[in-house]
């Protein structure tokens, strides 16, 4: 939004409407704020990116319906990660074969047990990433 064009409306309310609007705009942007420093501090990239990919399924449901495909590039994910593409895509790939995701073109869908996979790793402190058997 026009940042002019807020403050006119803000004004144009009655200052507890306003007042309420600015609150609840200040709590989301702090929670959001939160949630975001805690995926930064997971060290592992894999992690980070099942972190991501579950904080977007959370907030897209707090608007409706939770997200079942995310509609990002790897590149876009490496820029809200922080991180390098050729990461993002490895992790992902790695994501891919536990069956958390499936991957195509600049979509990511997630797994029809997502949510429950995603608590049961974070219950248990376990890795999102199984490690593989080397044959």
């Amino acid at each position: 939004f026009p940042a002019e064009a807020v403050r006119r409306r803000l004004e144009s309310l009655p200052s507890v409407e306003s007042n309420r609007i600015i609150s609840c705009s200040l709590t989301n942007w702090a929670a959001a704020s939160f949630e975001l420093l805690k995926l930064y501090s997971h060290g592992r990239k894999d992690e980070r990116v099942a972190m991501l990919l579950k904080f977007l399924r959370e907030q897209s449901g707090r608007a409706g319906e939770p997200l079942s495909v995310i509609r990002l590039s790897h590149d876009e994910l490496a820029f809200l990660l922080r991180s390098d593409r050729a990461a993002v895509t490895r992790a992902l790939h790695g994501l891919e074969a536990d069956g958390l995701v499936r991957l195509g073109y600049k979509t990511i869908a997630l797994c029809d047990d997502f949510d429950q996979r995603m608590r049961a790793y974070a219950d248990f402190g376990l890795s999102y990433h199984q490690p593989r058997s080397e044959a």
